[in-house]
């Protein structure tokens, strides 16, 4: 019995491998992980940093994918790793930040690929190397935080992971705006600055020159379509027009080798009418936009002169092909955004410590100074033919800035203030005060969960080394800004790049976009002005002079002149070491016959200003027709989408580009006509005076006394008013003279007509007071012709008061009449009393008129009524002309026609009544005695 269960536990142990051998998991490739940058500490800090550039070959399922690829190293990616060790020493040599506690760090090499990326994340949450997130076998190896990766898609697989365990990461370079979604991303940030304040970089970069007429170029991924999407709307908004979009591979592929070598999208480039071109994308995208350029060049022999505007998320460095400078050169002149950087203080001292011989764990030290400076850390006899031995001596400032830069750059500067903020949101959390008690209780920092950094994280704001503000938004990104680098490729395979430009959102508006056009070198200009140089000095440097540079020159021939032979094409070669220095020599003095000049990017020429903007219909709104502006408005800049009027005391020039402060126009004693006008006021003022006085001194004699000398008085001195009230109307009309103006001349006035009226009643009377049983004499005696001269101009007074009390006159400033003057008037306050005061004042002229009419031939020794009537059908013509004349005059000119008609009618009055009873004072004496005037009235009594 018991053998048979013996069988039986043997027979069931063979069924059971057997059955385990025929279900064998055919997945039998282990975790493997690549070599790693380790430094132990208290607390670690991840960091997947790129190394180098990936290129995927033929896709083929004999072998993992991870095994079909080509990699090549970016020597300026180096940077961003240096950047991450040079932070974390300075903290852990800060007694303040974080006492007591070491900062160690694990950095791998970003592959980009997405197998690779989750291994070196699943490695970052274990320890002890097992494969086993969260599971810790001691307390030396707990993750404070990650950063990377510098591409948006292998972000996206590491946030993924470490959003589960609530461990920050701060990612940069390209971005993708679902790395927002906090639902989905908890525990990413962006250390980069925010792309909006890039696109309104772009924007303002655009509208500074004047640029219009864009193409795109992007990225055939997400990350593409969504710097279109977000890119179109501002340009919509700011008149900006998109001529082409094309869309780039974004990763670089040896299975796409085919497009490549296709012209087509070097032919819509080339064939666009923009001459600027935007370009999103990281360095793999932007790389399969420059090779099929430079075939495109080639193929064509053509030269694209286009101004390319690329984003921050590309570096020309980090290319890492700088043995293709033919592609590269595509992009000379182009005007390139960048993260902000600083000068760090102590970086520069760093980077000169770093030895290859003693690398300290860095496992990429060694392989990158094989890579700049071209030689290799092998024995003499084994170094390939042409490459000399590395002695780890080689100075690293010699490096051309194309392959490494001893300055932070932006992107760099973004990881060196990422590795600070995670310091300090760490030493933020910290339940201790006193700096005392921190040191004290230093370790206790241990206990710190990873959630409590990510939650003290927003509001984290402190000054860095170089003395800027680091803090994060509100969208959780850092608030920084960009600088505007103006890239230059020389054929000698070494390039410039100078800051030209700036756009930071935290300065003050007017101060947050800076540009130095002057400073920017175009492509036309870099180009034609090399052509010049190389052409000169084509004849005193030979081949063989100077084996460090050789440049490719479009000179067909050059002559020699020492030598007498021809210099052929491609064979010039220039003594300059750097392009930094080529740059220098082609600033320090162009041809007379070259300028810079900016290059234009538009669908139309600019409306000039004076003109505005008249949309077209079915063009885009950049092509547009230029309209002059109307009368009484103007544009004063390029492109104005619409005239505006000026304001009320100015008026445009005659180019309609700006307005001109309006003259105050009135009329003064300072100008000719006002001077005349007062002159000939004061002349018939002191007329007036003199007759009135020979009037007051012959007072008793028969020519005064006739027609009541009191009357005589009277008008005289209503006249000498009405002259003097004339002197209101010149000068810059005040609230007092706008009153008294009007006023004083029609009462004046109205009284002197009142007294003519009298005057000729009397003689009316005289004469029907001769007639026997006549009883007007009594009726319309002294005393009735002395009621009319004070009745008729009471009422006119009584009217002047109701006018002064409901609407009197004020000064007033008149914008709208002239086009280039200020008129300051009085205005009349009510027209229908003013034209009243004028009405009755013509009433009474006509009544005096017909009345003088009528009494003209009736006898008398001193009949005035004929002079009466003379001088009233002078008054007459005079008001008569006025009204239409003052009616169509405006300004001073219609105060002057007021002025002349006061004079002219009051002269009228003044020579046809008292000129001839001057002329009989003084010249005929004879004709002034009772003796006379006894002679006469017999006569008359004979004939009757």
């Amino acid at each position: 019995m018991l053998l048979m269960w013996v069988l039986l536990f043997f027979w069931l142990l063979g069924q059971v491998v057997q059955g385990t051998r025929r279900t064998k998991c055919l997945l039998t490739r282990s975790f493997e992980l690549q070599e790693e940058y380790y430094r132990p500490g208290d607390l670690l800090v991840g960091g997947i940093l790129p190394h180098g550039k990936t290129t995927i070959e033929h896709a083929s399922f004999n072998k993992p994918p991870w095994n079909s690829k080509l990699y090549r190293h970016v020597a300026k990616n180096y940077q961003h790793i240096l950047a991450v060790v040079f932070a974390i020493q300075e903290i852990n040599k800060d007694p303040a930040l974080l006492p007591n506690i070491t900062l160690g760090f694990r950095i791998f090499e970003d592959t980009y690929f997405a197998r690779m990326t989750y291994q070196e994340g699943l490695s970052f949450l274990s320890t002890g190397g097992l494969m086993i997130p969260n599971y810790r076998c001691s307390r030396q190896q707990k993750l404070l935080s990650v950063i990377g990766s510098l591409y948006s898609r292998i972000s996206m697989q590491m946030a993924s992971l470490l959003g589960l365990f609530k461990i920050p990461q701060l990612g940069y370079g390209s971005f993708s705006p679902d790395l927002k979604e906090r639902m989905v991303f908890p525990s990413f940030y962006w250390i980069d600055p925010s792309e909006v304040t890039q696109y309104l970089g772009i924007i303002r970069l655009l509208l500074h020159f004047h640029w219009n007429w864009v193409g795109i170029v992007a990225p055939d991924d997400d990350s593409g379509e969504n710097f279109i999407q977000a890119l179109i709307p501002k340009f919509d908004q700011n008149n900006i027009c998109v001529e082409f979009i094309q869309r780039t591979l974004s990763e670089i592929s040896s299975y796409y080798i085919s497009a490549y070598n296709d012209i087509s999208l070097g032919i819509a480039v080339k064939e666009g009418k923009a001459k600027v071109v935007i370009v999103s994308g990281d360095s793999n995208a932007i790389w399969n936009l420059m090779l099929p350029l430079s075939v495109y060049i080639e193929k064509t022999n053509t030269f694209l002169d286009k101004v390319w505007i690329v984003t921050s998320q590309w570096e020309f460095a980090a290319m890492g092909y700088f043995f293709f400078w033919s592609a590269i050169e595509v992009f000379h002149g182009a005007l390139s955004f960048r993260g902000h950087t600083a000068d760090v203080p102590g970086f520069q001292s760093f980077l000169q410590t770093l030895d290859p011989r003693h690398p300290q764990g860095d496992v990429f030290l060694k392989e990158w100074w094989q890579l700049v400076f071209k030689c290799l850390f092998r024995k003499p006899r084994d170094l390939p033919y042409g490459l000399k031995n590395c002695t780890g001596k080689e100075d690293i400032e010699s490096l051309p800035p194309s392959l490494f830069e001893m300055t932070m750059t932006g992107t760099s500067y973004n990881v060196y203030n990422a590795i600070y903020l995670m310091a300090h949101a760490l030493h933020a959390v910290s339940p201790f005060g006193s700096r005392r008690a921190l040191m004290r209780n230093g370790k206790r920092l241990l206990d710190t969960q990873p959630w409590q950094i990510l939650a003290s994280l927003r509001s984290i704001q402190f000054n860095n080394t170089a003395g800027e503000e680091v803090f994060f938004s509100e969208n959780d990104e850092r608030s920084a800004g960009y600088d505007i680098l103006n890239l230059a490729f020389f054929p000698n395979q070494t390039s410039a790049q100078v800051k030209v430009g700036r756009m930071d959102p935290r300065e003050p508006p007017g101060k947050d976009f800076t540009i130095h056009a002057d400073a920017v070198v175009w492509v036309t200009q870099v180009q034609e002005y090399m052509k010049q140089i190389l052409c000169k000095l084509a004849t005193s440097v030979l081949k063989g002079s100077c084996r460090s540079l050789v440049y490719r020159v479009d000179c067909v021939q050059a002559r020699d002149t020492n030598l007498g032979r021809t210099v052929e094409e491609n064979q010039l070669e220039i003594p300059c070491k750097f392009g930094a220095s080529c740059l220098h020599m082609m600033n320090s003095g162009p041809s007379e016959s070259f300028s810079q000049k900016l290059p234009s990017s538009r669908c139309v020429e600019s409306c000039l200003p004076g003109y505005s903007r008249k949309v077209i219909e079915e063009k885009p709104p950049c092509c547009y027709e230029c309209q002059p502006c109307p009368e009484g408005t103007i544009s004063n800049h390029t492109d104005a989408e619409r005239c505006v009027p000026c304001s009320e005391d100015q008026y445009p020039n005659q180019s309609k580009d700006y307005c001109l402060p309006k003259n105050i126009s009135f009329l003064s004693y300072q100008e000719t006509l006002g001077i005349v006008l007062a002159s000939l006021a004061l002349f018939l003022s002191v007329i007036t005076a003199v007759i009135l006085a020979t009037v007051i001194k012959y007072r008793d004699t028969p020519i005064v006394k006739a027609n009541n000398r009191e009357l005589t008085y009277v008008l005289l001195i209503s006249l000498l008013l009405s002259f003097l009230s004339s002197f209101l109307f010149i000068g810059r009309p005040t609230r007092v003279t706008c009153l008294l103006r009007q006023i004083a001349f029609t009462v004046s006035f109205s009284v002197a007509i009142s007294s003519i009226l009298a005057k000729t009643i009397l003689v009316v009377v005289a004469f029907m007071a001769t007639k026997p049983g006549n009883r007007a004499s009594e009726l319309l005696g002294r005393q009735g012709a002395n009621s009319i001269a004070l009745v008729c101009p009471l009422l006119q007074v009584i009217t002047c008061v109701i006018w002064l009390g409901t609407s009197p006159p004020f000064p007033n400033l008149d914008f709208h009449s002239s086009v280039k003057e200020i008129i300051v008037e009085c205005n009349e306050g009510s027209d229908i009393l003013f034209y009243t005061v004028l009405g009755y004042m013509g009433f009474l002229a006509l009544v005096s008129f017909v009345v003088a009419f009528l009494a003209r031939k009736l006898p008398d020794s001193f009949n005035e009524a004929k002079f009466i009537t003379f001088s009233m059908l002078v008054f007459c013509s005079v008001w008569v002309s006025f009204l239409p004349t003052y009616l169509s005059t405006q300004g001073k000119a219609m105060v002057a026609v007021e002025v002349f008609s006061i004079l002219a009618s009051g002269a009228g009055l003044l020579s046809c009544i008292f000129l001839p009873k001057c002329y009989i004072i003084f010249m005929r004496p004879d004709l002034n005695s009772r003796d006379h005037l006894l002679r006469n009235k017999k006569n008359r009594n004979l004939d009757f």
